[in-house]
């Protein structure tokens, strides 16, 4: 977030290139790169930061811990999130506490879904199922106090 706020996010992404030798706008950029490269080193645990020290860019750095550790497109991340909704009970937490713990692991399930729509009829349709599929999930964890709200 702090990246996108300062508007540093761009030299992750490859979308203010290095520049060429000679350009004059090559100092500047190896100076915001140099800025970036320790931000995201520092970020991470030490095991898995220090290996990256030594790389030449900041987009070498996310690009490396994309392929590692990125969540999207991730079957067995997914199935993880998908059992923990599945196991989220209300148990002895309130109504409000138990919605508070089932809306991260549905907004986390939705990072590591990349879908694709032929057109805007299709994602309005899906965001139906997974609306009744929430509801369902939300409902099958309460408690059985709750059944005639459940039926």
């Amino acid at each position: 977030m702090a990246l996108e706020e300062s508007h540093k996010f761009g030299y992750l992404r490859g979308e203010i290139p290095k520049p060429e030798p000679g350009d004059p706008q090559k100092c500047i950029w190896k100076g915001e790169d140099s800025l970036l490269r320790p931000v995201l080193v520092n970020s991470m645990e030490t095991q898995i930061g220090r290996p990256l020290l030594y790389a030449a860019t900041a987009k070498d750095i996310w690009d490396a811990m994309q392929k590692l550790y990125s969540k999207r497109k991730n079957a067995s991340r997914l199935y993880t999130q998908r059992k923990q909704v599945h196991d989220c009970k209300q148990g002895t937490m309130d109504v409000t506490s138990y919605v508070n713990k089932l809306s991260p692991l549905w907004k986390e399930m939705d990072l590591c879904q990349e879908i694709v729509w032929n057109c805007a009829q299709d994602g309005a349709q899906y965001l139906k199922i997974e609306e009744v599929d929430r509801v369902y999930d939300f409902l099958a964890g309460l408690n059985s106090k709750f059944n005639i709200v459940q039926s």
